[in-house]
C-alpha cells in the first residue's frame, strides 16, 4: 500500500500539471483532449477520497453534490421513459414525438426520451460529474499548504503561458493554433482557444489568483517591518496581475474586462470588511487604475476600443440578446426538465427569430439562461443549489481561515467566482472544459482548508 504522503503528491502533481495543460488543445474541446480530462478528474478524485485526512475537505461536498445532480439529470433525460410519464412531464417532448412519427407515418413509440438528443444529454452530464470530481479530487488536498502552492501556481503559470503564446500569435496575426487553421480573430488575442472570448474568463482564473497572492505577499511583508520585503513579496503577483490583465484586455471580450474589474473589485471589498478599513479597497482601485491607464498607454483601440464602441448599434450585443431571449422562450415550452442537457444546437431554431435564423447557434451566450432551457427548473435549482453551498463554503474559508494563506486561497477563489458568475451571463465560457475544470480545481482547494479552532464554550456563564 502507497503511504498518504507520497499519494498526496501524486495528486497535487498530477492536478497541475492537469492545469497547465488543459487548455492546450484547444481548452480541450476535442473529444480526446476532453475524456482525458474527464478521466483524470474521476481516477484524482478517488485517490483522494482514499487519502483524505481529517474533516475539511467534506466542505465540498455539498457543491460537488449539486454538480453531480445536474450530471445525474443529463444521464435521465437520455433514458426511454414510458410515453405516459413523458406526457406528464414534458408535454412539449410527447407532442414533438407525436409530429415526428406521424410525418414518418408510423406509431408513436411507447417509450420516449426526455431529451431532444440523448447522446448530447450524456455527454453534458458526464461534463457536470467530471467537474464535481476536480471539485473533490483538489478539496482533499485543501489543507496541505505545499499542495495548494502548486495548484496556484500552476493557475498563474497556465495563464502567463496562454497570455506569451496569444502575444506570438496576435503579432503574427495567425489564424492557426498549433499548425491548425482555426476560425478564429486574429486581431484578438486567443492563445489556444479558438475563441478570444474563452480565453479572456480563463485569464480571470490567473487575475484572481495574483491579486490573492500580493494580498498574502504584501501582508507577510509587513510583519517583517520592512518596505523592502513587502516589495520583494507582493511585486512578482503585482507585475504578473499587470501582465494577465493586458493579455485580458487584448482579448477584446467586453465582458472580460468588465468582470476581472468586478472580481477585483470583490476581492478588494472582502479585503476591507475582513480589516474594516477603507485602505483595502482605495488599493484594488488603483490596481485596477493602473491597469487600465497601462492598456490605453500600450494600445488604448486594441485593448479598450471593442468596449468604446459598444452601443445600442452593436449587431453583435443585439444578437446576443435575441439568442437568449430565444433561450427563455425555450424554458417556456420546457418549463420542468427542458430539452434535455446539451440539445442547445437541436432545440434553439424551434424559436429563433428570423433575423438569427440563418447561422448555426451552438450555445446561448449565458450559461445561466442555457442551463434553464436545457436542464429545466430542476437544472436551475441544482446550479443554484451548488452556487449558493461553495460560496458559503469559500466566505467561510475567507472569515476562519487557519492561516493567512489559507485565507487568500479562499480569496482567490472568491474572485473568481465573482468573475465568472459575471461574465456567463452574456457568455458560454464555462463550456469549455478547461475552463470548468480549472475553476473547480480552485474552488475545492480553497474549500478544503484549515479553519480555525471553534472558541471553547464557558460552562461556568451557560
Amino acid at each position: 500500500m502507497i503511504p498518504p504522503f507520497p499519494l498526496k503528491l501524486i495528486i497535487c502533481l498530477a492536478l497541475a500539471l492537469a492545469v497547465v495543460w488543459a487548455p492546450l488543445p484547444f481548452g480541450s474541446v476535442p473529444p480526446w483532449a476532453e475524456s482525458v480530462l474527464q478521466a483524470l478528474s474521476f481516477a484524482l478524485a478517488g485517490l483522494g477520497l482514499l487519502v483524505a485526512s481529517g474533516e475539511r475537505w467534506k466542505a465540498a461536498r455539498a457543491p460537488a453534490i449539486g454538480l453531480l445532480g445536474i450530471g445525474a439529470l443529463g444521464a435521465l433525460q437520455a433514458v426511454a421513459w414510458p410515453a405516459g410519464l413523458v406526457s406528464m412531464l414534458s408535454p412539449a417532448h410527447a407532442r414533438l414525438a407525436a409530429a415526428a412519427a406521424k410525418t414518418l407515418q408510423q406509431g408513436v413509440p411507447a417509450r420516449l426520451a426526455l431529451s431532444l438528443a440523448p447522446s448530447a444529454s450524456t455527454s453534458a452530464g458526464l461534463a457536470f460529474a467530471a467537474a464535481a470530481a476536480a471539485l473533490v479530487a483538489a478539496a482533499t488536498l485543501g489543507a496541505e499548504r505545499l499542495a495548494r502552492r502548486f495548484l496556484g501556481g500552476a493557475i498563474v503559470l497556465a495563464a502567463l503561458f496562454q497570455s506569451f503564446v496569444g502575444a506570438q500569435l496576435w503579432f503574427a496575426r495567425s489564424r492557426s493554433i498549433w499548425g491548425v487553421e482555426v476560425p478564429t480573430q486574429p486581431w484578438r488575442l486567443h492563445g489556444t482557444f479558438v475563441n478570444p472570448d474563452h480565453l479572456a474568463a480563463f485569464l480571470e482564473l490567473g487575475l484572481a489568483v495574483a491579486f490573492a497572492w500580493g494580498w498574502w505577499g504584501w501582508r507577510r511583508g509587513r510583519s517583517e517591518g520592512r518596505l523592502e520585503a513587502r516589495l520583494l513579496l507582493a511585486g512578482p503577483p503585482a507585475i504578473i496581475w499587470l501582465v494577465i490583465f493586458l493579455a485580458l484586455a487584448f482579448t477584446g471580450s467586453r465582458a472580460g474586462l468588465i468582470a476581472a474589474v468586478a472580481a477585483t473589485a470583490v476581492q478588494a471589498a472582502l479585503l476591507g470588511l475582513k480589516q474594516r478599513r477603507v485602505l483595502p479597497v482605495l488599493g484594488g482601485l488603483a490596481v485596477v487604475t493602473v491597469g487600465l491607464a497601462v492598456i490605453a498607454v500600450v494600445g488604448f483601440r486594441e485593448g479598450l476600443g471593442r468596449l468604446a464602441d459598444s452601443g445600442p448599434l452593436d449587431v453583435s450585443l443585439g444578437a446576443r440578446i435575441q439568442l437568449n431571449s430565444a433561450a427563455l422562450s425555450l424554458w417556456q415550452r420546457f418549463p420542468l426538465l427542458g430539452t434535455g442537457l446539451g440539445t442547445f444546437p437541436e432545440a434553439v431554431p424551434m424559436v429563433l427569430p428570423a433575423a438569427l435564423a440563418g447561422a448555426s447557434w451552438t450555445h446561448a451566450h449565458d450559461d445561466v439562461a442555457e442551463l434553464l432551457a436545457t436542464g429545466g427548473l430542476v437544472g436551475l435549482g441544482l446550479l443554484l443549489w451548488m452556487a449558493l453551498a461553495t460560496a458559503k463554503g469559500l466566505l467561510s474559508a475567507w472569515w476562519n481561515g487557519s492561516r493567512s494563506e489559507d485565507r487568500a486561497a479562499a480569496l482567490a477563489a472568491l474572485g473568481a467566482v465573482a468573475g465568472l458568475g459575471l461574465h456567463e451571463l452574456v457568455d458560454f465560457g464555462l463550456t469549455m472544459p478547461a475552463n470548468a475544470f480549472v475553476l473547480a480545481v480552485l474552488c475545492g482547494g480553497a474549500l478544503g482548508v484549515r479553519l480555525k479552532p471553534a472558541a471553547p464554550i464557558d460552562r461556568a456563564t451557560t
